[in-house]
């Protein structure tokens, strides 16, 4: 099944988690860009980028997950 913006659409309105996700997916992208515009950054800030892009690859493997599991049951 290819993936259509009225899928995409569809899967929010009815998955709650999945829309859940997409929240943290945009915070955890807004996180990693103000960190991508400093020009150093402190240990503390090194670590909280570490954990920032693990928790978005985390998010974004649940949410392709979700995806799949979405498309299999309407096909």
């Amino acid at each position: 099944m290819d993936w259509t913006g009225d899928d995409e659409e569809q899967l929010r309105r009815e998955h709650e988690e999945y829309c859940k996700l997409q929240g943290h997916h945009r915070d955890y992208q807004e996180k990693l860009a103000r960190f991508a515009v400093k020009r150093t950054l402190t240990e503390e800030e090194k670590q909280e980028e570490v954990r920032a892009k693990k928790e978005k690859l985390f998010v974004k493997d649940r949410m392709a997950a979700i995806r799949r599991e979405y498309a299999a049951s309407r096909s």
